[in-house]
């Protein structure tokens, strides 16, 4: 198996997790968001394309035909070996063979960006502080908290409910079945 370590320079450098020799180190540049498909593979995220990283650390374009991503774009998996692209203006959801699912326009973002699937739903948030959340059915919630302009992001569902998501240098805790009530499933 492959293993891919994401620098904070924006390096990708792939490894064989046998403890081999580095196979490959790419600059990735702005946007570009990495995650580990169905198949256990790497997929590249990137203003060049959608790119699938084999097992030799060679790259190839992946086989599905995605829009290329504005200023910044993101990748997630989600459930049952689907996944989730953002490409600055839509977020989509596609099925494990690359079809879409559906498709949602949300509010201008501005800044790097993370997505991932909670609770059946899209999360985006950025490091400038846009926190959006769509569900299956195009239903939308988002909210814009001002933060200084750093790249640090994460998040976490904790099991009191909240989710805190960390945009730029801030982490902000919303109640999760308030935030999202209006995009519900």
């Amino acid at each position: 198996q492959t293993m891919a370590f994401h620098t904070h320079t924006d390096m990708l450098i792939t490894t064989a997790r046998s403890g081999d020799p580095v196979l490959d180190e790419a600059r990735l540049g702005n946007g570009a968001s990495v995650i580990v498909n169905a198949d256990g593979g790497l997929w590249v995220y990137s203003p060049g394309g959608l790119w699938q990283i084999n097992t030799d650390g060679t790259w190839q374009l992946a086989p599905h035909n995605v829009p290329l991503p504005a200023d910044y774009g993101a990748i997630a998996a989600a459930e049952a070996g689907a996944w989730l692209l953002y490409d600055g203006v839509n977020i989509r959801r596609y099925a494990e063979n690359g079809v879409e699912q559906w498709a949602y326009t949300i509010p201008a973002t501005d800044g790097t960006v993370a997505l991932a699937e909670v609770d059946g739903r899209a999360l985006l948030y950025t490091a400038n502080g846009d926190i959006a959340v769509v569900s299956p059915l195009g239903r939308q919630c988002y909210v814009k908290v001002w933060t200084g302009n750093d790249a640090y992001l994460w998040h976490n569902l904790g099991d009191d409910g909240t989710l805190r998501v960390m945009t730029g240098g801030t982490v902000t805790g919303l109640n999760w079945q308030r935030f999202s009530r209006d995009c519900a499933l």
